[in-house]
């Protein structure tokens, strides 16, 4: 197509129009006969308007056509009431690419650069869309608005020049959301999707596949010049069987990397591949097959491959993901225990990352140790444990593995893995809500990481930091620290991070009493997960926005819990159903509806049951004998709350434990029963008591006990004798 065949016709401008019907192929599996009907469709218009403009029509291309203009503005023109029509007609959407520049006819072809540049540009638009060149744009002078919006200038694949690209929004044609994406070789940070590789060997391999992937995204983040794209995001997106061209549209990156791997007895095949996200072409494909023993050289050869390809520092400079191949001890048998704990040590990542029990989370542990059996100065099986212990609330073995994982750390010299170690400390003193502690360790991970320049382990930080200053009650620099991290994750194009952070800040914002602030960040979040097939994220959003909405509109907030429910339901996530319904029947009892509000209490503790969810069990049980009393019935009340103050004791989580522990402080009260009520009361004072001399100020204890009006209710109550427990305020 691109290259003219010898001959003596003069050279001369011509706008050349490449139109593609997006999701064609997608549309071809699912319904043939709707796909034919759309190039037929497409085809019919385009000669309709090729006679209109007088342009001029060269050939049929697959469910695509090439057409040519010698005027640019009768192309436009064209390229717009096409796209228009198609648009309209049963919603078949085009993507069309438009160049200006000097071709050679020669019968019913067409030949030169402008050609190759709008097949370069058409797989740029978003569908629906139309992306023309800057010359496309100098040269016309029509009277229509296009409206560009500029997608920077790229070095087009075969294209010998940078090429500046706009998108046409007029008549609210879409752009690329993933504008930057499209600059790569002008960008200081090009971005990267690794799919989870295919496992086709014996499914009991399903580990290595996962494993493989999950380290070449470590190993690639750890560099801080390529964004990459988290391995959640791209398994949703990948589940609904979109093409490579709108899969890397979905996650706003320029490449993606695809492979396969299989064990066959002692040999390892491994295959990848690395594509364009704008064309979906193949830039780059190799195949390995190594001995088992070499699962560790298999992954440098492929973290090799593409730091080379994509420009990136010298791979000699990456460190190995678990510092697995870190140590030279020079004998064969230690080498192949290197690669045994390594092994050990990916089955428990994917039992980990997979786990749908608890017996799932005592298998990935039970790997995790092995492998430090083996190799005692890993630092990723310290950490991956103190996840573990973290997961069932054993805070203290939590905080020593995350203490042995750093103190490795920092004897390998390894200040990646302090920084994440670092983080991992800090993370834990903030569930126990050992704040200062916490503050300590994660402004040590924000310190490191901005040294290294890891741009995700900043706004991650900032991110801890904003949730940390929230605790505190200092809901400024709450706000400060998340809006930051927000700009950031902006500028890297991460979307599954950024609905994530609109949540969080939307908290601080309703807080400040910025209700309509938050509802918006809520509503944008919402998109966001949507747009990238986060289910389990919009239902969490869709939960916090209804506690917000509720305030205003009780019905609507109502509404959206409601949708909130749903979600989890066909999710299947047992623990969230729960505590949706007690969301529900929250806001079902204060809206005066308590037939309904029981009966979500009721389901909420069966699927709390199911689910082993101790704390929502705790405080559906506290829920409903609140119901029971207020409707008279103290006996049923008093079996509600029987044995509750044991159960208590167990739970995890001190914050949260004083409001259950102040609930059922008043439920006891009104049943008269004097002691019990002082127990749950001094029970709460002493957990409040902790939590404030974790803080290191006077200010920051005030800023904390401004967080909750019952606070300070608890010390007012703390001293009142207890005959007059059940007359004090």
């Amino acid at each position: 197509m691109t290259s003219a065949p010898e001959n003596t016709a003069p050279r001369r401008n011509a706008a050349i129009i490449l139109t593609d019907i997006a999701g064609f192929s997608r549309l071809m599996t699912r319904d043939e006969s709707t796909a034919i009907r759309a190039v037929e469709r497409q085809r019919t218009l385009a000669r309709q308007l090729q006679e209109y403009y007088g342009c001029r029509f060269m050939k049929d291309m697959g469910d695509g056509q090439l057409l040519a203009a010698e005027q640019v503005n009768d192309a436009v023109h064209l390229a717009l009431d096409l796209q228009w029509a198609m648009n309209t007609e049963e919603g078949f959407r085009l993507r069309i690419g438009l160049h200006w520049g000097l071709v050679r006819f020669s019968g019913d072809d067409v030949f030169g650069d402008p050609v190759n540049v709008a097949a370069r540009l058409e797989p740029m638009c978003a569908p629906g869309g139309i992306c023309v060149s800057g010359e496309v744009l100098e040269s016309y002078n029509g009277e229509r608005l296009l409206q560009p919006v500029s997608l920077g200038m790229s070095q087009l694949r075969g294209i010998g020049r940078m090429v500046e690209i706009f998108a046409l929004s007029a008549d609210d044609m879409p752009v690329p959301r993933n504008r930057s994406r499209f600059t790569r070789a002008g960008r200081e940070r090009p971005s990267i999707a690794v799919l989870c590789f295919d496992n086709i060997g014996s499914p009991d391999d399903e580990y290595l596949a996962y494993g493989l992937s999950e380290d070449l995204i470590q190993a690639l983040s750890r560099l801080g010049s390529i964004r990459v794209a988290g391995l959640g995001s791209v398994t949703r997106l990948r589940s609904e069987k979109l093409d490579s061209v709108d899969l890397a549209d979905r996650l706003n990156v320029g490449f993606l990397l695809e492979g396969s791997i299989m064990r066959a007895e002692d040999q390892l095949r491994v295959s990848a591949r690395l594509l364009d996200g704008l064309s979906g072409e193949v830039l780059f494909a190799d195949r390995w097959e190594e001995n088992s023993s070499d699962l560790l050289d298999v992954r440098v050869k492929l973290e090799d491959m593409l730091a080379k390809y994509l420009g990136l520092r010298d791979v000699q400079t990456i460190p190995t993901g678990v510092h697995f191949g870190a140590y030279n001890p020079g004998d064969p048998g230690s080498q192949t225990q290197e690669v045994v704990a390594y092994e050990l040590y990916l089955k428990g990542r994917h039992r980990l990352d997979h786990a749908r029990s608890r017996e799932d989370v005592s298998l990935a542990e039970s790997f995790f140790r092995r492998a430090l059996e083996l190799e005692p100065r890993l630092t990723d099986p310290c950490l991956a444990l103190a996840e573990v212990h973290e997961i069932r609330g054993d805070f203290e073995q939590a905080l020593d593995q995350a203490y042995r994982g750093l103190r490795l750390a920092e004897a390998h010299g390894d200040p990646w893995f302090e920084a994440e170690a670092n983080n991992r400390v800090g993370a834990v003193y903030l569930r126990i809500h050992h704040l200062g502690k916490a503050r300590e360790y994660l402004e040590k991970a924000y310190d490191k990481r901005v040294k290294l320049q890891n741009q995700e382990g900043v706004w991650r930080s900032l991110s801890n930091l904003g949730v940390l200053a929230r605790r505190e009650g200092d809901l400024d620099t709450a706000r400060q620290r998340l809006e930051g991290a927000l700009e950031l994750v902006r500028s890297l194009g991460d979307r599954e991070a950024e609905a994530g952070l609109l949540g969080n800040l939307a908290v601080v914002l309703a807080n400040l009493g910025l209700a309509g602030a938050a509802r918006e960040n809520y509503v944008r979040a919402l998109e966001l997960c949507r747009g990238i097939g986060d289910h389990r994220g919009a239902g969490l959003v869709l939960d916090n926005m209804a506690m917000v909405v509720m305030r205003e509109d009780p019905e609507q907030g109502l509404a959206l819990m409601k949708e909130a429910l749903e979600i989890f339901e066909e999710l299947g996530e047992c623990s969230e159903v729960a505590r949706v319904h007690q969301n529900l029947g929250w806001m079902l009892q204060k809206s005066g509806k308590a037939d309904e509000a029981r009966r979500m209490y009721l389901e909420g503790l069966e699927e709390a049951r199911r689910a082993s969810a101790s704390f929502t069990i705790c405080s559906l049980k506290l829920n409903l004998a609140g119901m029971e009393l207020e409707e008279g019935r103290a006996e049923a009340a008093s079996e509600g709350v029987d044995g509750l103050m044991e159960e208590l004791e167990v739970l995890g989580g001190g914050r949260a434990r004083i409001g259950l522990y102040w609930q059922l402080c008043e439920i006891e009260e009104q049943l008269g029963r004097d002691i019990q009520a002082r127990r749950a009361l001094r029970t709460a004072f002493d957990l409040l008591n902790a939590l404030l001399n974790h803080l290191p100020d006077e200010d920051s204890r005030s800023r904390f006990l401004a967080l909750d009006p019952i606070y300070q209710q608890i010390f007012d109550r703390i001293n009142a004798p207890p005959a007059q427990l059940r007359t004090a305020d």
